[in-house]
């Protein structure tokens, strides 16, 4: 009798702090992002003549290695120049207009999913210098900058939709 009153005690104090741990659970909220669709991406970026650097950064997943591409206005000549390589001079004032006139007004046109682990199925994981040949599903960075260094637009382009 002795060892049955011992079990009883033991169930009731684990039934006691399972559930006291039940109840002192944090509440994980369910995350609702605000109703993007129909609005402009990039708010802040509206003069494509404030486009002062434009760098793209790209994973190449077959051998493993990124690659960056860099042109910049000269803020002393007002050139433009590829940094890489020894501010080589560059004839990109209409590319440069052209490629940040696309960024102006670009809209939201829907939202694929809103969980992180879903990054590398739409290939949107962000290319760092961090990876190696292993890793799948990393999209293309593309960033545009002002004179001062503010970033004015910077999406990540992944795989193409099905069907489109």
């Amino acid at each position: 009798m002795k060892e049955t009153v011992k079990t009883l005690a033991y169930v009731a104090v684990a039934v006691a702090v399972a559930l006291f741990a039940a109840l002192t659970y944090p509440r994980q909220e369910d995350f609702e992002p605000p109703d993007l669709v129909g609005k402009p991406l990039f708010t802040k970026f509206t003069d494509p003549a404030q486009a002062a650097n434009l760098r793209i950064v790209q994973f190449r997943e077959d051998v493993g290695e990124l690659t960056e591409f860099e042109v910049a206005r000269d803020p002393q000549t007002g050139l433009w120049v590829i940094p890489s390589s020894a501010d080589y001079p560059a004839d990109a004032a209409a590319q440069m207009r052209d490629a940040a006139t696309s960024f102006i007004d670009l809209q939201v046109l829907g939202v694929a999913s809103e969980s992180a682990s879903d990054h590398e199925t739409y290939g949107v994981k962000e290319p760092t210098k961090m990876m190696d040949a292993s890793q799948e599903g990393v999209g293309l960075l593309v960033s545009v900058k002002d004179a001062e260094e503010t970033e004015l637009a910077q999406l990540i382009i992944g795989k193409p939709v099905k069907g489109e």
